[in-house]
């Protein structure tokens, strides 16, 4: 194993230094025929300690530290045409030293057909011209030592046969041509690779480079329709999602991974799946299909889908894919309900004033009128009736005033801590004639100094009209009983009658607040008109004050609305 390391260290020297293919190959083959060369030397070296001739083999050996190394350290330094270089004229020198002494001693040892093998080593090395100059001399070296060694041997009377120089010769010519051939054919070859190589490459940046456009386009398209307020997904015909924004992602609570490839039943719950099926049917017919409907994800996310279910179809028409997008309105549908409230409070405001305001004013004008021609005790009488419904004009229209104002958003609460007995004191005083009036007996059970929290202004509006309400409806020779309950954070205040009563409808109706469908009024004992606000609008500003309205009724049993308060 550590032989194995060493040798291919050996072999892959000076690598690192080689400017492409070629060269590189060519310091490999320099390193081969060095190490072959070593390998070669100490061969013979034991060949020569083994056969008794250590003189001669200790020249053999003496090519290690010629040839060998100083190829080596070239190498490694990346002096890879001096290595080359050095390698074949110290080689060749080497070899001739070596050829000539045992030529001169007689030996019978042919070295030239070693020649013929480092001939091959020189074509692949180098290009012309010097691949021919250092051929030619390697070839003259050989065919020289085997002429010598041919008169050497005739002059001792040796045998040595002649025609070897001949095979020699054409073993020279065959390695020149064949070898060269072979060569040219190779770099021909790996000319080709190369240009196919770079085609590859090429092909391969151009590849890589759609690929990255690709994934780019990916990325943008998924950044673009995750960024869109709606929902959206491509479906195939089988119905599973090829790709979905974050929108589904967030309403089911599943991470797109979870959703893409999965078919609608299997993300969309059964609830879901039995609106979107025939609506897929329908699509996969080459049909538009529009969606206005509910959604209740199986996540238990809530929408109102409103969108688009669009087939896409190929050159041949036929539908390969079903788009789909859908944007939530329930911000539009609550908006929608809130116009529509809004539109039914302008057609009350406008009843209101169209029919309930226009009786009084009327009368009023119509007394100023034929008011010359009237006996002066009749007209005292009317005068009193017409300051009766100017009364409930002004207060009707304090309300209404006050109702508008809740709608445009400009009625708001500023708490404060008050004395509730002295508003309704106020009040009390207010409504004395009317009281007269009916002979309505008032117990204020009200004592001063408990305050409650809440806006004065709204108290006063609540109290002018419990205590109005209570006595539009308490008949003649009635009881209003006015009382009040301490608690820990909280004050109880209720205004009873004995009034007609309310049923438990009407009580709904009432509790629902002023935006109902038409407002709920009826004449009093005494014949009073109302605009049927006056308990709604008290129950919504309430709330504006943190305080809640409870009332208690039965036909024909009286009322009692009690008012909770807090007290800090």
């Amino acid at each position: 194993m550590a032989l194995s390391k060493i040798f291919r260290s050996f072999i892959n020297n000076g690598l690192r230094y080689g400017n492409s293919t070629l060269e590189r190959r060519r310091i490999r083959l320099i390193n081969i025929f060095n190490a072959t060369g070593a390998i070669i030397v100490l061969t013979f070296f034991s060949i020569n300690l083994i056969v008794g001739s250590i003189g001669h083999g200790f020249l053999v050996l003496s090519g290690l530290l010629i040839v060998t190394v100083p190829v080596v350290v070239l190498n490694s330094k990346g002096r890879t045409d001096i290595a080359k270089y050095y390698l074949t004229i110290c080689a060749l020198l080497f070899y001739n030293a070596v050829a000539y002494k045992s030529v001169f001693q007689l030996n019978n040892r042919d070295n030239g057909f070693f020649l013929i093998g480092f001939s091959t080593m020189i074509i692949a090395l180098f290009d012309n011209p010097a691949k021919t100059i250092i051929f030619f001399l390697t070839a003259v070296s050989a065919v020289m030592v085997k002429y010598v060694r041919i008169v050497q041997f005739s002059v001792a009377g040796l045998e040595n046969d002649i025609m070897s120089m001949v095979n020699l010769i054409i073993g020279f010519i065959c390695v020149y041509f064949f070898t060269d051939i072979f060569k040219i054919d190779l770099i021909k070859n790996e000319k080709r690779a190369r240009s196919f190589a770079k085609k590859l490459e090429r092909q391969k940046f151009l590849v890589q480079s759609e690929r990255d456009e690709l994934i780019y386009n990916k990325k943008l398209l998924r950044t673009t329709i995750d960024n869109l307020p709606v929902f959206i997904t491509m479906m195939d015909t089988r119905g599973r999602f090829i790709i979905v924004n974050s929108s589904f992602e967030k309403a089911l609570k599943l991470e797109i991974e979870e959703i893409e490839g999965k078919s609608y039943d299997e993300v969309l719950g059964s609830r879901v799946s039995r609106l979107a099926k025939p609506l897929f049917e329908k699509c996969l017919a080459g049909i538009d299909v529009e969606i206005n409907h509910p959604i209740f994800f199986p996540s238990g996310e809530i929408i109102h889908a409103f969108g688009k279910y669009t087939p896409l179809v190929n050159n041949r028409g036929r539908v390969t894919h079903v788009l789909a997008f859908v944007t939530d309105i329930r911000k539009l549908k609550k908006t929608e309900r809130k116009l529509r409230e809004i539109n039914a409070s302008k057609d009350k405001i406008l009843s209101i004033l169209s029919h309930d305001l226009r009786g009084p004013l009327n009368s009023l004008s119509g007394l100023l009128d034929y008011s010359k021609d009237l006996d002066p005790s009749v007209f005292d009488k009317l005068m009193e009736s017409i300051k009766n419904q100017v009364g409930t004009l002004n207060f009707t229209l304090d309300n209404v005033l006050s109702w508008v104002k809740t709608q445009l958003g400009g009625f708001s609460a500023h708490p404060k801590m008050v004395d509730p007995a002295k508003l309704v004191k106020n009040s009390l005083d207010l409504y004395h004639e009317r009281f007269r009036e009916k002979s309505i007996i008032v117990e204020n059970e009200l004592k001063e100094g408990r305050y409650v929290k809440i806006d004065s202004d709204h108290m006063d509006i609540v109290m002018r009209n419990l205590i109005s309400n209570a006595i539009k409806f308490t008949p003649l020779g009635g009881k209003i009983t006015i009382g009040a309950q301490q608690g820990k954070s909280q004050m109880k205040l209720s205004i009873k009658d004995s009034g007609v009563g309310m049923s438990n409808e009407l009580i709904t109706q009432i509790m629902a607040g002023i935006n109902m469908e038409k407002p709920h009024t009826s004449p009093g004992t005494n014949g009073e008109k109302g605009t049927g606000l006056g308990l709604n609008f008290c129950n919504d500003i309430l709330k504006l004050n943190h305080a809640t309205m409870e009332i208690k009724s039965r036909p024909d049993e009286g009322t009692e609305v009690v008012i909770c308060i807090l007290t800090s």
